[in-house]
């Protein structure tokens, strides 16, 4: 499941996801809802060209 198929679940579905800088399932880095919404919105704000 990518980060944004796992920030469509319901809300009243809770979760932890792997960090997406760190090999899935693979890492004890892991995000709630809110810190992998923050994840995300930073790589989109990084990746959007100057």
């Amino acid at each position: 499941m990518t980060p944004r198929q796992a920030l469509q679940l319901p809300d009243h579905v809770e979760f932890e996801a792997s960090h997406p800088d760190h090999e899935a399932g693979n890492t004890d880095v892991l995000l709630d809802r809110e810190m992998l919404q923050d994840h995300v919105d930073a790589s989109e704000v990084s990746k959007t060209p100057a």
